[in-house]
């Protein structure tokens, strides 16, 4: 039992398709995976094949978006991790060796409250070679706050 995290949590997510993606999706544009709840929040995964407006790399990225956050809580501190693994890959051993991001208080991306990974393209070209797919697995870990 972990004394400062509410709640850890796993996802694994599959992209087909990853060359049709990049054709048809602008700058700005994401796929965005169904809602899910950690630490008490909803929350959704967007995958930016082009990157994320207003960012002159536009490199692939992945955004942890809080989609809402229950009334009682005040702020909300946030690890969020994320890697590529190889589609046959099992989840639960990536997961172990998965390098989270620092905690981070949830930041306002225009409207939205999120905090954002960037994959590397070269990577994700490579392995959608023999496949056109990628599989990207997420840790999100809602952390409490002091009493």
């Amino acid at each position: 039992m972990s004394l400062t995290a509410a709640e850890t949590r796993v996802f694994h997510f599959k992209v087909d398709s990853y060359s049709w993606a990049r054709k048809v999706a602008d700058v700005g544009q994401c796929f965005q995976s169904e809602t899910f709840s950690v630490g008490g929040c909803e929350w959704t995964v967007r995958y930016y094949p082009h990157g994320v407006p207003f960012n002159s790399r536009s490199a692939p990225s992945i955004r942890l978006v809080l989609e809402s956050l229950p009334a009682t809580v005040r702020h909300i501190t946030v690890r969020f991790g994320c890697v590529q693994v190889q589609v046959d890959e099992e989840p639960s051993v990536a997961a172990e060796s998965l390098h989270m991001c620092s905690p981070q208080r949830i930041a306002y991306f225009r409207d939205e409250r999120s905090l954002e990974l960037r994959l590397d393209h070269g990577r994700l070209v490579a392995a959608g070679k023999e496949r056109d797919c990628f599989e990207v697995l997420c840790k999100v870990c809602v952390l409490r706050d002091p009493i």
